[in-house]
Parts: structure tokens; sequence; C-alpha cells
């Protein structure tokens, strides 16, 4: 196969050798404009990760960029083109595996490109020649259980988790398991 790509009744064929591109990602791939778009032709096969809230993700490369899809969770078939110098700023912090975890939203244009991930966001300016990393303000949220005050000397179990303030996410604050409030 040519530079070029199949369309399949349950996905696509592209690039030399042939890659398949599938569900959320063949879909962002489509909105992006296969691979004359922001994509480019896809250079690796999928991939399945997971994300640190235990949702599914798959990951693909393409000649231009990274695309992360849901696969399950409150946001399944959601995606993500991560590219560029976002791209490569987050790759050298440990990606998916990072403090920075998955991408929550693409990279918005206009004065600066920024994207935001689970742990924080991403961005750069005009002339600039790296990205630079934001993480996300955590403060820790405490419970404790028999709700009512505590008598010293008494036991109680305490439960602590992170909230994280996220820019450019739909939500604002995210509990223990990534769900939003």
């Amino acid at each position: 196969m040519g530079v070029g790509h199949q369309l399949f009744q349950n996905g696509a064929l592209a690039s030399s050798p042939a890659r398949l591109v599938t569900g959320a990602i063949l879909t962002k791939w489509t909105l992006l404009g296969f691979e004359t778009g922001a994509a480019g032709l896809p250079t690796a096969d999928a991939i399945a990760i997971v994300a640190s809230t235990e949702i599914g993700r798959c990951q693909q490369t393409f000649a231009k960029g990274t695309i992360f899809a849901e696969t399950s969770g409150p946001h399944a078939g959601q995606s993500q083109l991560v590219s560029g110098l976002i791209l490569s700023r987050y790759t050298s912090l440990g990606g998916a595996s990072s403090a920075f975890g998955l991408p929550v939203s693409d990279a918005s244009t206009g004065w600066a490109h920024s994207s935001g991930f689970e742990g924080g966001y991403i961005d750069y300016g005009p002339g600039d020649s790296v990205a630079l990393e934001h993480g996300a303000e955590r403060r820790p949220l405490i419970s404790a259980t028999p709700a009512s005050a505590v008598v010293a000397g008494s036991r109680c179990t305490a439960l602590s988790h992170w909230i994280r303030r996220r820019k450019h996410a739909a939500c604002l604050d995210y509990g223990p398991a990534g769900f939003c409030w």
C-alpha cells in the first residue's frame, strides 16, 4: 500500500507497512483529515494503556503526533491529539506514566498553544523552542470515620485523596477516581 488510506466497515488501513486504525482513534483521525491532516499517516499500531484512574485508554502514534482515546469510563469514545513541542515535552516528562497522566483536551490554538492533562497542562507561545509544563495544584482532602468529633485516644480511620485543579479540563474538580464533581 502506498501513501493514503483505505476505509473498511470496522476501520481503516494506512501507511506502508499497513497500519490498522479503528474506533475513537479513527474518528479523530477522520476529523483531522486523515494522512493530509494534523496527525499524518500512522507509524505504529494502537496500544492499550491504563490511566491512573484505571480507565482504559489506547494510543496510536502518527507521523505528526499521537492520538489518545478513552476506551471505557464516562468519556469512552473521546480522543485527543498531542503533537509538536507539547508532545516532545510530554514525552520527556515520561508521557502517560508521568505526574501529568493522560491528555484531557486537544491543543488550544491562538496566541499560545496549550494542552490539558490529568495532572496539569503544557504550553508554549510564539517563538518558543520548547514547551513548558505546569503541574496542577494538588491539595489533600482528609475525611475521618466516624464523622462526628474524634475524641483523643479513640480509634478513627483517615482516608486521603488528592483533588486536582485542571486548567483545561471540562470540569475543575476531580475526586479520587478521576470523576468530575
